[in-house]
């Protein structure tokens, strides 16, 4: 059930937020931005993004192992420097209080130009808000991201809660 009722218009519209032209030069990676998407979703404990973001992860390229030691990524062999980067911003910044540091924008600067910083921000700052507005609402979550993440994300807790 939905709390809001019908939903489609505004995630639709929700869409064209996705920063930047994923053409370009300087653009994430779609997996990129699905892994920074997941780490906030993860660290905010919104279970209806959990499931969309690393559901979506997967189907852009980026292996399963990586979302199993997403928590253990300071540690992890599976994982670059750059994304260890956004990883550790991604988290920071979903905690509540936010616990982005001066540290985080260091290692990022190592691998990231600044245009591409303010896109990782603004992933950041768009899931923060989807985090908010799908715990809130209760948005019902579709088959395909409940199978995903039952099946991929469920050894570590998750659970459809109040989405199904």
């Amino acid at each position: 059930m939905v709390f809001g009722g019908d939903l489609k218009p505004q995630l639709q519209a929700f869409a064209q937020m996705v920063p930047d032209d994923p053409a370009s030069d300087h653009a994430l990676p779609p997996k990129t931005v699905q892994l920074i998407a997941y780490c906030v979703s993860l660290s905010a404990g919104c279970q209806y993004c959990q499931a969309h973001t690393s559901h979506n992860a997967h189907r852009q390229g980026l292996e399963e192992a990586k979302l199993q030691e997403i928590l253990n990524y300071e540690t992890a062999e599976v994982f670059s420097e750059a994304e260890k980067a956004v990883i550790g911003l991604g988290l920071a910044a979903g905690e509540i209080p936010n616990g982005a540091t001066a540290e985080h924008f260091a290692a990022l600067r190592q691998h990231f130009s600044e245009r591409q910083i303010v896109q990782i921000v603004a992933v950041i700052s768009l899931f923060g808000f989807l985090n908010r507005w799908n715990d809130t609402m209760a948005t019902q979550l579709e088959s395909a991201p409940i199978a995903f993440a039952q099946a991929h994300l469920g050894a570590a807790g998750w659970q459809v809660g109040k989405h199904a």
